[in-house]
């Protein structure tokens, strides 16, 4: 019976950079939205990383049925109180759940901004790989969290 080749982890990144088209050390991904011109948007670079970060924190935890440890708690921070601890909460979560999931990027930042005319709050956050940083920010809304958690 032949062994299957086993990869190990630290070597999978490079293995799959040195078998795709394109330049190396720069990841490439298409994400499921239509640019302009019709196709998927493509997206390179920590455009890809931030991607893929976004996905993970916007997974309510258990919501995805092959891995149920995918995902995050943050929709259930809306309906907490706009303060300091549960802006340490959700950086908490936020560097806990990246950590485990995406080992491949250092978080230079975490910032949470509750929203005054609504319940919920604006994640920004900025994430690093070698020299070069890039920043996001995420929208958690009573209306998403309310979807959120009749689904869980």
């Amino acid at each position: 019976m032949a062994q299957a080749a086993v990869v190990l982890p630290e070597r999978s990144e490079k293995i799959f950079n040195n078998n795709v088209a394109g330049r190396t050390n720069i990841y490439y991904d298409y994400i499921a939205r239509i640019d302009p011109a019709g196709d998927f948007e493509k997206k390179k670079g920590l455009g890809v990383l931030l991607n893929s970060i976004r996905n993970l924190l916007v997974t309510p935890l258990r919501s995805y049925p092959f891995d149920p440890e995918y995902g995050s708690l943050l929709y259930q921070k809306v309906f907490n109180p706009a303060d300091s601890t549960t802006e340490n909460e959700i950086k908490f979560e936020v560097t806990t759940r990246v950590k485990q999931f995406d080992n491949r990027v250092v978080i230079k930042s975490v910032e949470v901004r509750f929203f005054k005319s609504q319940k919920g709050y604006r994640l920004n956050l900025v994430i690093s790989k070698g020299q070069q940083s890039e920043g996001t920010s995420i929208d958690f809304t009573e209306e998403e969290a309310s979807f959120a958690l009749e689904e869980g």
